[in-house]
C-alpha cells in the first residue's frame, strides 16, 4: 500500500493532449507506481489551451493509502 507524494510535470499541447509529462518529485520510491500514474497522465484529454499554444504544468499529488472495507459473511 503505497502513499506519499509525487509531482509530474505535464505539457498540455494545442489539441488539449499531454505532450510529455515526467516525474520531478517522487516520494513514494515504487517504479510500478510511478510508471501507472505516468501513464494515466498521458492519456488525458484536457481543454485546449486559451490562448493558443502548450502549457507546461507542474501537478503535486498526494496519494492515500485507503483500507479495504472489512468483509462480511455472504449469508447472515
Amino acid at each position: 500500500r503505497a502513499g506519499g507524494r509525487l509531482t509530474l510535470a505535464l505539457r498540455i499541447g494545442a489539441d488539449g493532449t499531454v505532450q510529455d509529462t515526467c516525474l520531478l518529485t517522487d516520494a513514494i520510491g515504487d517504479a510500478a507506481l510511478a510508471g501507472c500514474v505516468l501513464d494515466s497522465a498521458r492519456s488525458l484529454h484536457l481543454p485546449l489551451p486559451n490562448p493558443a499554444g502548450f502549457v507546461d504544468v507542474h501537478l503535486p499529488l498526494l496519494l492515500e493509502p485507503t483500507s479495504a472495507p472489512a468483509q462480511r459473511a455472504v449469508c447472515d
